[in-house]
């Protein structure tokens, strides 16, 4: 079909075999299709409408994409400036306080002993930590690694009668992690209170005031 006009089909017919099997014919009227144009009634005035653009393959967003990262970079910039101004303005950063090395080791262990690890049977777990605080101690006190020192290392370099104390305490835990001993429990609170006593002896005199404040606040 190349013009406009009502176009008719013949009758259209369809076998089939029914249930019986005989073959049987069915036969429709014949049909008319009208064309209608969709040029108006003035198909000879109508114009074609402007081609339409290329349709880009790229997602649109990547156009804006530059724009948005030179956005986000100036922010970044701006808050950095800011902080740096402000950090500036405010002074020098605040300094925490560090914790006298005494008041920390006294603190610990008093919280170590709370824990009754050693009444609850963690004899060794106890002794371990109460070797290492000890070490610390020692260490800060006497300006070589103790922590990272054998027992006997550490007796090779200590030659006052206040540290020989604390030796014989390191051996103790020794005796207790590394051959499973384990001490009567008063000789546990006999260790803990030369411990303390240890600490509190060697402890700088002149911070006597300080270590109330802070082992106060500390507690709170």
């Amino acid at each position: 079909m190349d013009k406009l006009d009502v176009w008719k089909t013949e009758a259209l017919s369809l076998s089939y075999i029914d249930k019986r099997g005989k073959n049987q014919v069915l036969t429709t009227d014949p049909v008319s299709l009208k064309v209608i144009s969709n040029l108006g009634d003035r198909p000879a005035e109508a114009e074609l409408k402007p081609i339409q653009g290329i349709i880009p393959t790229r997602p649109l967003w990547l156009k804006y994409l530059p724009w948005v990262a030179g956005l986000l970079g100036i922010l970044l910039i701006v808050s950095v400036l800011f902080w740096w101004y402000k950090r500036r303005r405010n002074g020098k950063p605040s300094v925490i306080p560090q914790v006298p090395s005494h008041i920390r080791a006294k603190k610990e262990i008093k919280e170590l002993d709370a824990q009754r690890l050693f009444e609850k049977g963690h004899a060794k777990h106890f002794y371990f930590r109460f070797s290492e605080i000890l070490r610390r101690y020692l260490g800060s006190l006497r300006g070589f690694p103790a922590v990272e020192l054998t027992t006997e290392e550490i007796a090779r370099r200590i030659d006052s009668e206040q540290d020989r104390r604390i030796l014989a305490l390191l051996r103790q835990a020794d005796l207790v992690k590394f051959a499973d001993r384990v001490p009567a429990p008063a000789r546990k609170e006999k260790d803990v209170k030369t411990a303390l006593s240890y600490i509190q002896e060697t402890s700088p005199v002149q911070e006597t005031g300080h270590e109330t404040d802070v082992s106060g606040g500390m507690g709170q």
